[in-house]
């Protein structure tokens, strides 16, 4: 029998697209909290000015409905790992943030507050990933958000700023079985390699994107999951980002990502399995 992960899960509609309004107490004018709305992680908001005692920014959310919310994700605008490495103050894994969910705009966390926790941020990824849990084994429903990041490490000029590229705040379209081994993770790096020929022979290796690519397969899906998935894939297609989240059941700076799916289809293989194969490109 081919082993299999913890169940994997894809986050659903992101509420963030849904007619949101977010409002930030600290924003760069012509960077604002309202770019978050914009499927690009590319397109950043920045949250800027940070000094010394004063590094706390506050995000608002206002979702327009209640909305089920299982998983937050905040997608930090980053450079490849080796430069974030040498880079003064990026936003890293002992940094804090807080969740808040509220049923009114007084955003006292009366659905769920996180309390302050660290971002668990790795470099090179840049994703804050945050299982929200069940309410008495149910999906906690809010209307209002509140996301706080305590930027400790980003006081030195002129890296004192923060920023962000995207959010999700969605529920998790789980399966019952995670990814089946085998299955291949792949880094594109787009960086080019020439060498200098002015008799030095110097390689020289301009840094650029680098993004990840995933080969799943999904070999045993049951038959009483396929509608959902079915719907799943004809929402997302090819054109949608998605939230992809490796292991449903806890927190994954690294197993979740921001992807396309390149080959959306699902296969009948009896009359009570499917198989699915996902070729994932996370979309920066």
């Amino acid at each position: 029998m081919t082993p299999n992960q913890a169940p994997s899960a894809f986050g659903d509609v992101n509420w963030l697209y849904r007619g949101a309004t977010i409002t930030a107490d600290r924003e760069l004018t012509s960077l604002p909290a309202s770019r978050l709305e914009v499927p690009r992680v590319s397109k950043r908001y920045r949250a800027a000015a940070l000094s010394d005692g004063d590094t706390r920014t506050i995000v608002q959310i206002d979702f327009g409905a209640v909305r089920a919310i299982r998983r937050i994700a905040w997608q930090r605008v980053r450079e490849p790992a080796d430069i974030e490495d040498v880079t003064p103050g990026s936003f890293i894994a002992s940094d804090i943030v807080q969740h808040k969910l509220s049923t009114t705009d007084a955003h006292d966390g009366d659905v769920y507050d996180s309390g302050d926790i660290t971002s668990d941020i790795v470099n090179g990824y840049g994703m804050h990933d945050h299982l929200v849990p069940l309410d008495a084994g149910a999906v906690r429903q809010a209307r209002f958000a509140e996301f706080q990041f305590d930027a400790l490490s980003r006081t030195i000029e002129p890296f004192n700023f923060v920023d962000w590229g995207t959010a999700y705040y969605v529920d998790q379209l789980e399966l019952a079985l995670g990814m089946s081994a085998p299955f291949d993770y792949l880094w594109t790096d787009a960086s080019t390699v020439s060498r200098s020929f002015d008799g030095s022979g110097e390689i020289i290796n301009p840094s650029a994107s680098s993004w990840r690519e995933l080969a799943i397969p999904f070999r045993a899906i049951a038959f009483s999951e396929r509608t959902k998935i079915l719907d799943y894939l004809a929402r997302t297609g090819k054109r949608n980002r998605f939230l992809f989240i490796e292991d449903a059941s806890t927190n994954n700076p690294r197993g979740t990502m921001i992807a396309r799916n390149v080959t959306p289809n699902l296969s009948r293989t009896s009359r009570a399995r499917n198989r699915m194969n996902l070729q994932l490109v996370e979309s920066l």
